[in-house]
């Protein structure tokens, strides 16, 4: 099957943003994986980058970064995220976000898609390079996800791979819908509604899945969603909060992404709470069915 998406339109270019008001903390005890979750933990040390070179689609060669703690860790899963960037960005555009999950256990596979590739296939080509990086793993088990645009291709490269046992995006932003359901609960953060996301477009990625939760993380943008970020994104976008409310924001969307990938990866045994908790300045925008 082909998916056909064009050319992410020119308001990701440019857009504009509004000030936003001073983000109050969680309290301490909101929830019991705040706690734990929020910041990275104390292995970070420990959190390598190691470049991987050799994995391509149709001449497109992907740049591939894997972040992940020591083999001989014990807290690491052997089940990896294999996560796409979004348009016209780069896999250093999440270099820390990675690093922050990857001190939690779960290594992650940073796939970019080559010069002009999206005019060379888009989606279809990086859904391809995704599940390469899933077979160079060598993991029974993987979980896909993605930013922006590639949060469409990970969502397509997921329905169409066996192995995958989860689903997380990051204000995903793609009007492709596959019609497949999969067997697992998948998982997506957006920031508010604006021309960034499409007016949160992505959303519709998940109309006929039976088992999802969608959450609004109040007071984002798009930008938010990278980490680091940098000024094409800032400029488009824009992050009118201070440095200390937008690295808040940050670890709140690290927070989340953590609770549903460490259980989703195994090293959680039961589903924590957090993952589909709409907790202060976080926004149900799909409710999820009962989960087990």
């Amino acid at each position: 099957m082909t998916i056909r998406i064009a050319a992410a339109p020119f308001f990701l270019i440019l857009a504009g943003c509004a000030s936003t008001p001073t983000i109050a903390p969680w309290a301490a005890d909101t929830v019991a994986e705040e706690s734990r979750y929020l910041r990275p933990s104390l292995q970070l040390s420990e959190v390598t980058i190691t470049p991987i070179t050799d994995i391509a689609e149709a001449e497109c060669v992907a740049t591939v970064a894997l972040v992940s703690l020591p083999d001989s860790t014990a807290t690491s899963t052997t089940t990896p995220l294999i996560f796409a960037h979004g348009f016209l960005r780069e896999v250093a555009r999440h270099r820390d976000w990675a690093r922050h999950i990857a001190s939690w256990g779960v290594p992650v596979y940073l796939v970019g898609l080559c010069a002009g590739g999206w005019e060379r296939g888009g989606v279809n080509v990086f859904a391809k390079l995704l599940q390469k990086t899933a077979d160079k793993s060598g993991a029974a088990q993987v979980i896909y996800g993605g930013f922006s645009a590639g949060g469409g291709a990970s969502r397509y490269a997921a329905s169409q791979d066996k192995r995958s046992v989860g689903y997380i995006g990051l204000d995903p932003v793609s009007r492709a819908i596959d019609n497949i359901s999969p067997s697992y609960p998948m998982y997506a953060l957006f920031a508010p509604s604006s021309k960034c996301n499409a007016n949160q477009v992505g959303v519709n990625m998940f109309r006929d899945v039976a088992d999802v939760v969608l959450l609004e993380i109040e007071n984002t943008t798009h930008c938010h969603f990278e980490a680091p970020t940098n000024i094409l994104c800032l400029a488009a976008c824009g992050e009118p909060t201070s440095d200390a409310d937008s690295q808040l924001l940050r670890d709140r969307i690290a927070s989340y992404s953590v609770a549903y990938l460490r259980w989703r990866s195994g090293l959680d045994a039961s589903s924590p709470a957090m993952w589909r908790a709409a907790l202060p300045g976080v926004k149900l925008l799909f409710p999820a069915p009962a989960i087990k």
